[in-house]
Parts: C-alpha cells; structure tokens; sequence
C-alpha cells in the first residue's frame, strides 16, 4: 500500500514543485473529488483496483479511440463517421507495412507489453484518484490523447504478433496509391476544418 501511495501522489508533488500547476492543497480541500477516500478506497482491497480498470475500460475505450483522433472544443463535437474509419484504416496500413521492420526478442516484447499495461493502469488509477467524483467505479478526467506518446510503441508491440500472417495483397500501382493518399489527406484536412468551422459559424 506504501508502494502503491507513493507512486500515485509522487509525479503530482514533483509536478507542484516544479511548476505549480497540480497544486495537492486543491485536492485535499475539493468538496466534489477527495483523493484519500479514493485512495483508501483502492488499497482497501486489491479487488476494487480491478474493478476499475475493467469497468473504465469498457465504458471508455471507445472515447478514448474517438478522442485518441480527436474531440474538439469542450468535448462537444468531433469529426465525421468517415474521418474516424479512414483514420482507424490509416493505423492498420502502418501496422502491415511495418511490421516486418523490426523483430524484437521474446524478453523485450514481454517488457514492452508489461511496460505498456503498467503505463495504462498507472494513468486510470491516477485519473480515479484525482479526478473522479466519489461513489463510481469509471475513472474521469482523461482523454484519448493522453495515450499518443504510447501510439508508436502499441504499434511496435502489435506488428510482433503480426509478422507471420498471410495479409491479403492489394496490387496497387505507386502513382494510383499516392493519388489516393493525396485524396485521403485532402478529404481528412477539409473534413477537420468543416468540422471547426460548422462548430463555431
């Protein structure tokens, strides 16, 4: 518990030191959001931790996609249908035509992966703890873009486990593929300032 303590509060004295922005005093006077209860709360039973990862996860991850691409403004409004699939399609087309790039031994593929979870549970925890009005299990205050830093290194760890299958092979000329590239751009460019534009005229 000690351990788990530490490393939840430590970045956020750090960070009040360093610059003043996360200040602990705030938190430990906030009438809506009460980091010991909450605290106390997880180390009271190793169980509540998992409870909170599952239940977030799965009421979240689909924002977290959504906001991993992007939610403008206040979170109230974001891009078209098309803009999430196409960028959704974008991020499978890395993973295929990079996933013969490099080859990680076994050890360092289980450490990224460990490296990867333990990144993800650290930030829901943090967001439960600071963050999260008192009586529900989904952890608040964070967004989709909190994960870009982890982006390419889910990339990396997936294309692993994908070297060995057999993709499908589109034949595609190089001028047809950039003309389609350049079309997706375009369509991706418009489609984000139409959205902006839509929001505020």
């Amino acid at each position: 518990p000690v351990i788990i303590s530490i490393l939840i509060f430590l970045p956020f004295y750090l960070l009040s030191k360093t610059s003043g922005v996360h200040d602990l005093s705030y938190f430990s006077n906030n009438q809506i959001f009460d980091p010991l209860r909450q605290l106390n709360f997880l180390l009271s039973n190793p169980m509540n931790i998992i409870k909170v990862l599952i239940v977030t996860t799965v009421q979240r991850f689909g924002f977290y996609l959504q906001s991993l691409i992007g939610i403008f403004g206040w979170l109230e409004y974001g891009l078209d249908p098309l803009s999430y699939l196409l960028y959704g399609l974008f991020f499978i087309y890395v993973i295929v035509e990079t996933r013969h790039t490099l080859s990680l031994h076994k050890n360092k593929t289980i450490l990224l992966s460990l490296t990867l979870i333990i990144s993800y549970i650290f930030i829901i925890l943090l967001g439960f703890v600071f963050y999260t009005v008192k009586g529900t299990l989904i952890s608040g205050g964070i967004q989709g873009r909190y994960f870009i830093p982890f982006v390419p290194f889910i990339i990396l760890l997936i294309t692993q486990f994908t070297q060995k299958i057999n993709w499908p092979k589109i034949k595609m000329g190089n001028n047809v593929k950039n003309i389609f590239s350049i079309l997706i751009i375009i369509y991706l460019m418009t489609a984000t300032f139409y959205s902006v534009f839509k929001r505020y005229y």
